[in-house]
Formats: C-alpha cells, structure tokens, sequence
C-alpha cells in the first residue's frame, strides 16, 4: 500500500513539473487513446474494441461518431458498435430495442418491416405520444417528421435472377434536416446503403391517384462487405461504383390509385448499373410506409369547431322576448296610461292602425289570427 501510495504521488509532482505549454500539444483524442493503451493487455486471439475515433473503425448508415464513448450514434432501426446490425421491438421502443439475432426480427404488434420501424395501426403509436394516446399510423408516404418505408422490389427481370432470394428495400426520410435514406436487401441482409442529403418532396393529389415525389441533390453510397453485389461468393462487388460514382441527384416517386401503389427509386449512375446487370431501367417497388403522428399533426386537420345548439338558443330568445312583451302589458295596466301591447300571429292593418291612433282601448291585448282580430 506504501508503494502504490508513493508511486501515485510520484506522478502527481511530475505533472505538476510538466510546462502548461507542453499538455496543450495533447488533444482530448491523444489523452483517450493513451489511457486506452494502459489497459491493452486483452490476449492475443481477442480483436481490439472498437473506437470510431481510431481510422480503423467507421460508422455505417452515415451515423456520427460519439466522441465520448467511441460508439456510434444509430439511426433507428440499427444498432450495435457501428450501427450494422438491425433492431427489432418496434419503434416505440426507442434506444431500448433488442439487436436481431436470427434471420429475421419478430416485431412487436402493430409494427412491421426488415427492422421493425413501420407501424401498422394507429394504436400502435400511443406509446409514442405525450399523453400515451391519440396517435395515428399515417401511410400516405409523404413524410411530416420522420417517414419509413419498407418495399418490396419488382422487376421481373431482377426477381428472375435472383430465384428464391427475396430483393427488398427500406427508405426514410427526416423533416428536421431534409435527409434520406436507402437500403437494399437480399433475404434480409443489407447489401449496400445510401445516404441522401438536401431533399424535398411533397404529395399530389388527384381525383384518381396521388403522387408522392421525393428529391434529393445528393447521394453517397456505401458496401456491406461480403453481401450480394459486394463481393459475396458468386456476386460482383460494387463497392467502388458505388462509393466513387453514384453522386445523384435521386428521386422516389410514389403513385398510388384504387388498385394499389406503384414506386420507382431513380438516380442516373444507378439507373446504368440496373440496366447493364438485370436488363431493367430502375428499380421498380412495392412499398408500405408509415409514420406516428400524433392526431393535431396530421396534414389538413383543421380543430374542431365547437357545435352551437340552435334550438336552445332560439327556445331563449323567444322567451325573453314573450317575457319582455308581457312585462310591458303588464306596466301599461297598472300605469293606466296610453301604452297598448298587441301580439299578432297575423297583422290585420285596420285594428292596427286603430292601435297606433289610440282609438282601441288602452289595456286590450289584440291576438290576431289569420285576417281575423280578436280583442280580449
């Protein structure tokens, strides 16, 4: 204890010797590297952990790199140390969902998709809201915050090639920055993604069909080493096309009608790849989106006007003034002077004229049906 105590104090008086201009050339990086270093003693067979900080590890997906832990920040929908391996749960879940560990996610109910990220109805968003109700699944695709959408490709010509294996599609878009995203999939592993930057999209809608068009000036793409088209045994890799040349601009368009919805996801590099390797012009999709809203958000709600009860009010009106006429009645009685009430369901000119000239009596109450007048 003696020893650990005099070795702890040693390195105190030497940091205190150290010039203030010398711990200045140290960054916040070089201080974590080497306290990392002082505990690197992990045998010789165990791989190094990982740091997106060091060169040797990147992100996937476009995620940034936590400067603070080394981890990298995932978009929904991916989890683990770069963001590489997909999650499941639901949505709702937040960063508290379990990574996939078989072929396939088990999503909770209501929720669907390769990551379970597109909600299916609208109960399934609750836990999602402030007060844990009132959430709506929206589908139209158009995104208002944060959009997914899982599709399914269609080109006969890609299906074709392909046999048994099932080539899909997870797009998403976020309002916050105006970015997208693009993930190809063959049985449910990711073989290359995109990231796509400076969008805009927007929703027509028609008499017959509506049209969901997203635009997006930028893209960059990236291999999943080791997957269909990027180097797999038996597949060609596009890992340099795709990093190199693939810059967009891209665009997504959906239309849908009563007979369902068509997608088409374009970019013009792409659209050649497509074309010479399947034979096809782009890529062709099926797509189901959604996106928890809570109900105010929705576009085109308008709050409610509060409803006026017409009867009740116009059963007020008429008894303050039946109230009113006959209080006046009853103060011309009592005065005795010339004030004359009459209460007509029907005027009859001639006594009315005889009314206003003082020629009936002061306390008659006229009741007037049809042409005929009754005086009481």
């Amino acid at each position: 204890m003696r020893s650990a105590s005099a070795f702890l104090l040693g390195i105190a008086l030497a940091s205190q010797a150290i010039p203030t201009a010398a711990w200045e050339e140290f960054s916040d990086a070089n201080l974590f590297y080497r306290s990392v270093s002082l505990f690197d003693d992990r045998p010789a067979d165990c791989p190094p952990c990982f740091n997106c900080q060091l060169d040797s590890y990147n992100c996937t997906h476009s995620a940034p790199c936590n400067k603070y832990n080394g981890k990298c920040s995932c978009p929904a929908g991916f989890g683990g140390d770069d963001c590489s391996v997909p999650t499941c749960g639901s949505l709702a879940d937040g960063e508290n969902r379990p990574p996939r560990t078989g072929a396939t996610c088990d999503c909770k109910d209501g929720w669907g998709g390769v990551n379970c990220n597109v909600c299916q109805k609208d109960s399934a968003c609750d836990a999602m809201m402030p007060e844990g109700q009132d959430g709506v699944c929206y589908k139209s695709g158009a995104t208002v915050k944060q959009n997914f959408q899982m599709c399914d490709v269609t080109n006969r010509k890609i299906l074709d090639q392909l046999g048994k294996q099932k080539p899909q599609v997870t797009f998403s878009c976020k309002a916050e920055d105006h970015s997208c995203n693009f993930q190809f999939w063959v049985d449910q592993k990711e073989s290359f993604y995109c990231g796509l930057d400076t969008c805009e999209w927007g929703l027509e809608t028609g008499f017959e069909t509506n049209t969901t068009s997203y635009r997006c000036e930028n893209v960059q793409c990236k291999c999943v080493p080791g997957r269909f088209l990027c180097g797999q045994d038996g597949s060609i890799d596009l890992g340099d096309f795709l990093d190199q040349v693939i810059k967009g601009p891209a665009t997504f368009q959906t239309i849908a009608d009563e007979k369902g919805s068509r997608s088409v996801f374009s970019e013009p590099e792409m659209n050649g790849l497509i074309s010479a390797v399947f034979g096809d012009p782009s890529i062709s999709l099926s797509c189901d989106a959604g996106e928890c809203l809570y109900k105010t958000d929705l576009p085109g709600y308008q709050r409610p006007i509060k409803k006026i009860n017409t009867p009740l009010i116009a059963s007020v009106i008429a008894g303050c003034a039946l109230l009113l006429s006959l209080s006046s009645w009853l103060y011309g009685i009592y005065l005795g002077g010339p004030q004359t009430v009459a209460i007509c369901a029907c005027p009859c000119r001639t006594t009315l004229m005889m009314i206003l000239r003082g020629y009936l009596p002061n306390t008659a109450l006229h009741l007037f049906t049809g042409t005929v007048c009754h005086i009481i």
